[in-house]
């Protein structure tokens, strides 16, 4: 059986083992939590890169953390709300903007007297 989603068109995306659609989407989802939180915990050291990688992660996070979202904890309409799972991209910006505040700026060349 296919899943819609998997399939586009006349395309159809393969996978080579017998998961189902919603079983990688979860693995993928697990795969950007731990990225995430592995980007988080070495942030410090990574200045502006790093910042700027956590706060990528924390909006691919918003995309595929669907699957774990859990309770619902304001409601926007009947079918989308913001959820605990939003909360983790909330938190993953806010570092990366804290981060890259933080971080050291390159040094500048000196400039020539006049």
């Amino acid at each position: 059986m296919d899943c819609p989603r998997c399939t586009r068109g006349r395309i159809r995306f393969v996978t080579v083992t017998s998961r189902s659609c919603a079983t990688i989407r979860h693995m993928l989802a697990g795969i950007v939590l731990t990225a995430l939180v592995l980007v988080a915990g070495t942030s410090d050291r990574t200045g502006r890169y790093g910042a700027f990688a956590l706060a990528a992660l924390s909006i691919l996070w918003l995309f595929s953390g669907h699957g774990m979202e859990g309770w619902v904890l304001v409601s926007f309409t009947r079918t989308h709300g913001f959820t605990a799972s939003n909360m983790v991209s909330v938190a993953g910006l806010c570092l990366a903007v804290w981060r890259f505040a933080q971080a050291p700026q390159a040094p500048q060349a000196p400039q020539a007297e006049r």
